[in-house]
């Protein structure tokens, strides 16, 4: 068994994303297990995809065992974690659970109702929330939720839909994501000083290149960038496209029928080291995610405007779930309605016809971030937070015995 360096509730982590997987809730996992202050995490317990290698998985931070789980789907998930934790928590490996998400802490949950003297905090991001129709999970899910010591939001809409969906939290708080982006700022800094001007000086790159960066799924609203950049053909641009998924040949097909594809590039997904060259050469980042109603989905937050912004460079990006809390509108970035095709093609439009000012709105970008969404500051406060919480379950298990 791995020697623990936590103090106090030994606590273990369970999640179904987590490198090498590529994604913001992969990152926050992976930060957590790595990065997270106050040696409090005894194990990491991960879910994986049977092809991905054992090897492939990066390590947590020295002294937190990792333990793999096969299956990444919501009922794989319960599955394994239905009869992993009740083993943890029965040899003392655990005694607290932090979950990635709802499902895998059902366990914790039931654990909890039999008086076992299991505490769990349970972190959510928005799309998970919604799921119409389908009224088993929306009971689990208000009574996993409900019976958490903590439930953390990653941004103030995700905390806004807990609310709404009737869920009365015990404690409900917001830690926004921060940037994932490591060295990001420094870079930027750097790159600007050895060119001799701001973030603007750095793009002048012709035509302008305007970058997408996301899953290549419905709900991301990539068909309806290109169904809005069909109508500016006269301006000058490039597209890349960088992700892979269900509609990637789709799309392809689309910018083709358009008339477009010598102007669009599709690229393979990038991990956070190809990340900033590929940003540092593009003129505008665009995430056209579609509003909820047209398909149950939510933006928690969106990472990788985060991204971007530290790096100096400006977002369009709609008006949907927590965008706007990532995006300084009209000082780092445009927001367009979400869904409609002709507001995103006309604020394209406006920002294509004035490179003053794209200048303008990147050279806010890295302030706005380093500001507000910072890892270091976001998992200070999630580790104090544990340390309260799992303090007030130690006693009441005490108490009980």
């Amino acid at each position: 068994m791995t020697k623990m360096k936590n103090r106090g509730v030994p606590i273990m982590l369970v999640t179904t994303d987590y490198p090498p997987e590529i994604g913001g809730l992969q990152t926050y996992s992976y930060r957590i297990a790595r990065d997270l202050p106050g040696g409090r995490l005894s194990h990491v317990l991960v879910g994986r995809d049977r092809n991905v290698n054992a090897a492939a998985l990066p390590k947590p931070a020295p002294g937190v065992g990792l333990i793999l789980r096969n299956g990444r789907t919501r009922w794989r998930a319960f599955g394994w974690s239905l009869w992993s934790l009740p083993y943890f928590r029965l040899r003392g490996r655990a005694a607290f659970f932090l979950h990635m998400q709802w499902t895998t802490a059902i366990p914790s949950w039931i654990l909890k109702k039999l008086g076992a003297g299991t505490g769990y905090l349970v972190l959510v991001h928005g799309a998970e929330l919604i799921d119409p129709g389908r009224p088993l999970i929306a009971f689990l899910r208000k009574a996993v939720l409900s019976g958490a010591d903590a439930v953390v939001a990653g941004s103030r809409h995700t905390a806004e839909i807990v609310t709404q969906l009737g869920i009365r939290c015990r404690r409900l708080e917001v830690i926004p994501y921060g940037n994932p982006l490591e060295g990001a700022l420094k870079a930027n800094r750097a790159l600007r000083a050895s060119r001799g001007g701001g973030p603007g000086s750095i793009r002048k790159i012709t035509p302008p290149l305007l970058l997408c960066m996301h899953r290549l799924v419905a709900r991301k609203g990539t068909a309806l960038l290109l169904e809005a950049l069909a109508g500016l053909r006269d301006l000058p641009w490039t597209l890349e496209i960088v992700g892979q998924g269900e509609e990637k040949a789709s799309l392809i097909e689309k910018s083709r029928a358009l008339g477009l594809q010598h102007r669009i590039r599709f690229l393979d997904p990038v991990d956070e080291s190809g990340k900033i060259p590929k940003m540092k050469t593009a003129a505008l980042f665009i995430l056209p995610s579609l509003p909820p109603i047209r398909n149950n989905h939510v933006e928690g937050l969106g990472l990788t405007l985060l991204e971007a912004q530290s790096l100096g460079l400006p977002v369009l990006a709609s008006r949907t779930g927590g965008i706007p809390e990532a995006v300084q509108e009209g000082r780092t970035g445009i927001l367009f309605r979400a869904g409609d095709v002709e507001d995103l093609r006309g604020k394209l439009s406006d920002l294509l016809g004035s490179p003053e000012r794209l200048s303008a709105l990147g050279a806010e970008g890295p302030a706005w971030v380093e500001a507000h969404f910072s890892w270091k500051e976001g998992l200070r406060t999630l580790s104090a937070l544990l340390g309260e919480v799992t303090e007030i379950a130690d006693a009441k298990g005490a108490g009980r015995r």
